[in-house]
């Protein structure tokens, strides 16, 4: 099955990533090493917090932060902890074009492995790689094939809900999340989160779509097995949840 394509898809932010055991040792100095090797590629460099480590696995006082590490027009980053590396493309505003699936997958296959080069280089173990991702997210901007929040049906074909309640008003706000099996369970969870929201500066209403991947495979011969699988399944997915008449007329179904 070929998966769909889009002349104008509301694609905000691409990451592809792996998520592995935490690498002891691996301090703030060391992600500024790895940047000088990286560097005329992604030339600025930002601190963030650090992302989804789980308290008792942090063996340091002081860890080292969430590095993103960022490219000359600002649409692509690298982030790097002590247990994640991710690339991320996202969307600014003048700058670039949307990428395919396999520009994004080539800039990874890039990268991460000269990070694990730097680690070997430097007496680090391999990276025990736990869960891979594959990520999708989209806004949808007010007036774009929506008016009002009651009009998410315009948007999402399988959503159906009162637009008032008995003993209420209208719909306020929205934020829904549903977590599913992939079709080959052993290889993860698929998530999807819709909500609206504001674009904080400009203020313009939108609709946030998440269609997350998240797993590994543990019979694949390399992780772009496990990135092929997702990024086919999330985009069929997405078109299957999508109404039609947007889909066509709003983001140029091809």
């Amino acid at each position: 099955m070929t998966t769909a394509k889009y002349k104008n898809p509301p694609l905000n932010e691409v990451v592809m990533g792996v998520k592995f055991r935490p690498i002891e040792g691996l301090h703030s100095q060391h992600g500024g090493l790895f940047w000088s090797k990286i560097k005329s590629d992604f030339p600025f460099s930002e601190q963030a917090p650090n992302l989804d480590i789980p308290f008792k696995s942090i063996k340091e006082l002081y860890p080292a932060p969430r590095f993103w590490f960022i490219s000359q027009d600002k649409n692509q980053l690298i982030q790097l902890q002590n247990n994640i590396f991710y690339f991320n493309w996202r969307k600014v505003e003048g700058v670039g074009v949307y990428p395919d699936y396999d520009s994004v997958k080539a800039q990874f296959n890039k990268y991460f492995p000269q990070f694990k080069e730097y680690l070997k280089a430097n007496s680090f173990k391999e990276p025990e790689i736990i869960e891979c991702q594959f990520s999708y997210i989209n806004h949808v901007f007010q007036d774009k094939g929506w008016e009002r929040i009651e009009d998410i049906m315009k948007i999402v074909q399988s959503i159906s809900f009162p637009q008032t309640l008995k003993h209420g008003g209208g719909i306020h706000g929205i934020d829904m999340n549903f977590s599913y099996n992939l079709p080959d369970e052993e290889k993860g969870k698929h998530f999807i989160k819709i909500k609206n929201a504001a674009v904080r500066s400009t203020d313009e209403k939108i609709f946030i779509i998440e269609n997350v991947a998240k797993g590994v495979d543990p019979y694949a011969a390399s992780l772009d097995e496990w990135f092929d699988y997702a990024h086919k399944h999330l985009v069929n997915t997405f078109e299957s949840l999508m109404d039609d008449n947007i889909q066509k007329t709003i983001w140029g179904k091809k």
